[in-house]
């Protein structure tokens, strides 16, 4: 069965060091978290990570993986997700 609970979501900036941290409605099912979306979908992608750390930002962020490490914890605060060990130690 799919539900929506409630997620912690980190975003890193790799470039810069900022960070923001998201509550967040994310998929389960069966409760095992359902990481599609940010391991390989829109939310994978850095043109979209970045407008969560940077709402303000006009340009768009070019596409890649490199730039932008994210860490998702449930609501008692376990890893669900996490990208920071991809890609030689950076997402």
């Amino acid at each position: 069965m799919l539900d929506e609970r409630p997620i912690l979501v980190t975003i890193r900036d790799q470039q810069t060091g900022s960070e923001t941290i998201l509550w967040l409605l994310g998929s389960w099912e069966d409760g095992t978290f359902c990481d599609f979306m940010w391991s390989d979908g829109n939310f994978s992608c850095d043109c979209n990570r970045g407008h969560f750390l940077y709402p303000e930002h006009l340009n768009p962020f070019p596409c890649g993986t490199t730039r932008f490490s994210v860490e998702i914890r449930d609501e008692r605060e376990h890893i669900v997700y996490s990208d920071s060990e991809t890609a030689g130690g950076l997402r």
